[in-house]
């Protein structure tokens, strides 16, 4: 759990009152909106400026624990301890597809658009392909493995540098 607190308090020191604990916070690829995972199963998504919440997904699992927005800000996706990601369509909240994991899922990113890397609490970090274009069928390369890595301990993070295909991983 990265961050648990009913209060937001943005760097402009504005105060963001939440009716829930906030379990996990992301800047969306906008610049002007963050998310947070909250522990009434929602996530909510605030507006930078002026601190109102734009939008509001009930999840209907229990297990939400981390979120990620693809680069072009068309998708999210929610993982946490039940082993399944889903993904969603960022405007309308239709699930797109999920992929189910060997165990429950700790940190979730996107590598670029269209691969997403799941960190497990097995200590493995696997790279899915999840080809999407609004509007069109799914491909049937959705939720094929690109790339698994065995870590060892649970990763509590990572990070991609994108120009040099590094990964970055810190242990639980």
């Amino acid at each position: 759990m990265l961050f648990r607190s009913h209060s937001l308090v943005l760097a402009n020191s504005k105060s963001i009152a939440s009716n829930a604990s906030v379990r996990s916070l992301v800047f969306l690829p906008n610049g002007q909106s963050f998310a947070g995972i909250c522990d009434d199963k929602t996530l909510k998504i605030w507006n930078i400026n002026n601190g109102n919440v734009e939008k509001e997904f009930v999840a209907t699992s229990n297990a939400l624990g981390t979120v990620a927005f693809s680069p072009n800000n068309q998708l999210f996706v929610l993982g946490g301890v039940d082993s399944e990601v889903r993904i969603y369509q960022a405007g309308d909240q239709k699930l797109v597809g999920s992929l189910k994991t060997n165990s429950g899922v700790r940190n979730i990113q996107f590598q670029k658009e269209n691969v997403l890397a799941v960190a497990g609490e097995d200590g493995s970090l696997v790279l899915y392909s999840i080809p999407f274009t609004p509007g069109q069928q799914i491909s049937p390369d959705f939720g094929k493995m690109i790339q698994g890595f065995e870590i060892g301990n649970q990763p509590a993070g990572f990070g991609f540098i994108r120009e040099s295909k590094a990964i970055f991983v810190a242990d639980a």
